[in-house]
């Protein structure tokens, strides 16, 4: 009762002789007529934030053709120079004598040691099962008590190339992390480290196709399902000329030396808070140095349980390499 009579002594002792003569309930209604216009700008603000894009599709069309101009001019520019003058191979060797000088590595390495050989045993004993009876019928008939060796030693190739894959992409990710950045602090890249552990948010965040958008299942899925398929086309090859004998697992080794250096400089690409597609990028515009890493690499980890260690001196080598990318970068 005492708000109304001031509320009522307030309007009676103002100047307006009409303000009574005007309803507080149409007053009200005003108000929330004015706050609508309000609320539904910022309704359409966010329903245009939340339709699906049509734009993202003609851009991503749009810089597909000279994304891939860009790469393979790229490519014509750097790869020999970067091949034959970038001597990357080196950042693997050097690994190899951090390593083998500095026992901090020593009890990562232990760890490491445990877990490659149980995987090994474990990938050895599936191959030994299910492939290695029809390559051995066929080694012993074409070439006798040749074949039964040849054979055995390709099981071993083979299965030290699966392990690592298997290590290096999958089982032992997070100790070859702890590996490559214990290598950046031991090279006084601890403020780089510090500066990693903050989110960085790319860009095009907000313009990205969602899973409740049409264009996600018409145009999304079916790259993803074109991009696995190509994925094991590539894998059924490359297992294909790894069955020939002696021969057919180094080449391999070799030939996915670009992709072996890529996976170890994964680390630095994620530290650095660099996108997929600018890091794609860097690889091919660097490809030459990638090759000669991956291909240094790839031969230090070719031979059996030796692998053991230059798997992790690899590691170490490509954060050796990240340390002259960074140092670079910085001058």
């Amino acid at each position: 009762m005492t708000n109304s009579t001031v509320l009522v002594s307030h309007w009676k002792n103002s100047s307006d002789n009409n303000a009574l003569e005007k309803p507080i309930s149409n007053i009200i209604q005003g108000s929330q007529q004015e706050f609508p216009l309000v609320v539904n700008s910022q309704k359409k603000e966010n329903s245009k934030s939340k339709e699906p894009s049509n734009t993202s599709l003609n851009k991503l069309f749009s810089e597909l053709v000279p994304t891939i101009r860009l790469r393979r001019t790229l490519i014509q520019k750097n790869f020999l120079n970067d091949f034959f003058l970038g001597f990357a191979f080196i950042y693997p060797v050097l690994g190899l004598i951090e390593v083998l000088t500095h026992k901090i590595y020593w009890r990562q390495l232990s760890v490491f040691a445990l877990s490659y050989t149980a995987t090994f045993v474990t990938i050895g004993a599936i191959y030994y099962v299910v492939v290695l009876p029809a390559l051995l019928a066929w080694a012993v008939m074409t070439l006798g008590p040749l074949g039964f060796i040849l054979v055995h030693i390709q099981w071993l190739l083979q299965t030290n190339a699966l392990t690592a894959l298997v290590c290096r992409k999958i089982i032992l990710t997070y100790i070859s992390n702890q590996i490559f950045d214990t290598t950046l602090y031991l090279h006084g890249q601890s403020e780089f480290l510090a500066r990693a552990k903050f989110i960085t948010v790319s860009a095009d965040s907000d313009n990205r196709i969602h899973w409740s958008m049409a264009e996600f299942w018409s145009f999304v899925v079916p790259l993803w399902i074109l991009n696995i398929m190509r994925k094991i086309l590539v894998a059924v090859i490359l297992a294909g000329i790894s069955l020939t004998p002696l021969i057919g697992p180094p080449i391999v080794n070799q030939l996915i030396s670009s992709r072996r250096a890529s996976s170890y400089m994964g680390r630095y690409f994620v530290l650095s808070g660099t996108d997929p597609k600018a890091a794609k990028n860097y690889e091919y515009e660097h490809l030459g140095l990638f090759y000669s890493f991956g291909m240094a690499a790839g031969i230090l980890e070719f031979l059996p349980l030796f692998s053991i260690i230059t798997m992790t001196s690899n590691t170490v080598g490509a954060a050796r390499w990240s340390i002259d990318i960074i140092k670079k970068k910085r001058s």
